[in-house]
């Protein structure tokens, strides 16, 4: 089927094929209200066309399946190096070395303390809390 005449009605075909959004969103991006839409999907030539757009939607994403998860894992293997990077540094840090567990880089140190702004460093309640990093955690 060919594309359709009006240039609103097309891009309105794009926005329920791609179901993204809500009918509501798809007529504001659009400039119409979302009854005009919902006449709209009643009409044959705009159901069929949503239809086909779906079809070629999904043919694509299968032909590009594969290179969209090699993308995400090159993603998830860039961020995993920046965490080790960060992991061993941490590992370095001189004042975590006697703490148990400082030398693995997964433990973390928190200043608490009661206070706020210029007030707070200059309480007598400070205390230096030491953790298990949970954000590298592997383990719930």
């Amino acid at each position: 089927m060919a594309r359709l005449k009006r240039t609103r009605q097309e891009r309105a075909a794009i926005l329920v094929a791609e179901d993204y959004q809500t009918d509501e969103q798809n007529a504001h991006s659009i400039g119409i209200t979302r009854k005009t839409l919902a006449c709209w999907k009643k009409k044959p030539g705009f159901a069929a066309r949503v239809t086909e757009i779906s079809a070629e939607l999904c043919e694509r994403t299968l032909k590009e399946g594969i290179s969209t998860r090699e993308r995400r894992l090159a993603v998830q293997n860039e961020a995993h190096n920046k965490l080790l990077t960060v992991i061993a540094e941490r590992a370095k840090d001189a004042e975590l070395q006697a703490i148990p567990g400082g030398k693995t880089g997964l433990v973390v140190k928190t200043v608490k303390g009661i206070g706020k702004g210029e007030d707070f460093w200059g309480c007598r309640a400070i205390r230096d809390r030491y953790g298990h990093d949970q954000g590298h955690s592997s383990s719930p």
